[in-house]
Formats: C-alpha cells, structure tokens, sequence
C-alpha cells in the first residue's frame, strides 16, 4: 500500500473506478485510499502496476497537450511574422510606386520647363 503514498487524487480517483468502485467528488485522499484497499477487487502488485499505468498515460496526455500547445504557438507565430512581413512589402510597393510618381511628375515638369526656357508653350 505504500505505492499508493505519492499519488495524485486525479490518479487514485481513476485507480478506484478501474477497480470498479464508485469514486465521489467529495472523497478525499486518505479516503481515497482506504477505499482502494478494501475494495473486493484489490490485489497489491495488480493495483500497483494499474496505477503506474494510470499515472504514465496521464503524464504522456500532458506532454501530448503541451506539444500540441507549443505547436499551436509556433504556427501563431509564425502567422504573425508572415503577417508583418506581407505588410512590410505592401508598404515598400506602396512607397515605390509614390517615389516613381514623384520622378514622373518631377520630370514632367523639367520638360515643360525645358519647353519654357526654349520659348515653347
């Protein structure tokens, strides 16, 4: 019963319905155990190695769930810099095309002023 000292309530509750008992919300832990031992389908090495089990697919879900966080992460982030990047091209398009219209209206207005000089109107 001692591998039972170190557990989480979340995998005593799980150990207590795998052996086919009824687990309330309410129980607390010291109860929790004492219901596990006395129940008719309790046998030591048995329950020992269903909790080992209980507490290493628990603790591979979180894994599972914090990859699967930190992908979801990488993928926003990446959205983001994607994002910024595209803005920042829209935005050096925008600037090139007000730089050539300011070439185009500034050599316009050479020309005319060429024309001037020269005595054309």
């Amino acid at each position: 019963m001692a591998f039972l000292g170190r557990v989480l309530k979340v995998d005593l509750k799980c150990l207590a319905k795998e052996l086919e008992e009824t687990v309330t919300e309410e129980m607390k832990v010291p109860a929790l155990k004492k219901f596990i031992v006395a129940s008719k389908e309790y046998e030591e090495v048995f329950a020992k190695e269903l909790l080992h089990r209980i507490v290493s697919e628990r603790e591979n879900e979180i894994k599972r769930q914090e990859r699967e966080d930190e992908l979801k992460r990488q993928e926003r982030d990446e959205l983001k810099r994607q994002e910024r990047e595209d803005e920042i091209k829209s935005q050096e398009r925008e600037d090139e095309i007000k730089r050539q219209e300011r070439e185009d209206e500034l050599e316009k207005l050479k020309i005319e002023a060429s024309m001037m000089s020269n005595g054309f109107r």
